[in-house]
């Protein structure tokens, strides 16, 4: 006997829309720079900046950062770690 599931989706009204998919997206960023940052930021953090600033004193790279952010909490570190591996 073939089984049909109904699902209902709550639409939601077209004033409401753009709100709740900004705060999806917002949700989703976190998530993903959450998950980057414990899976793969943290552990090259470890394994490279302290080894990094003992062998490097040269203060002559070219390449600079400029991070602007009031929240102390792992996006901030996410975005620092990601600059970094990126301007490496």
């Amino acid at each position: 006997m073939l089984k049909v599931r109904l699902l209902l989706i709550d639409l939601l009204e077209h004033k409401d829309f753009l709100p709740e998919f900004k705060k999806n997206r917002k949700a989703m960023f976190e998530s993903h720079g959450i998950y980057i940052l414990r899976k793969f930021l943290n552990p090259w953090a470890e394994r490279n900046i302290s080894n990094s600033l003992k062998k490097n004193t040269d203060r002559s790279n070219e390449q600079c950062a400029i991070i602007l952010d009031n929240r102390a909490n792992e996006i901030l570190r996410f975005s620092v770690l990601n600059t970094l591996i990126m301007t490496n």
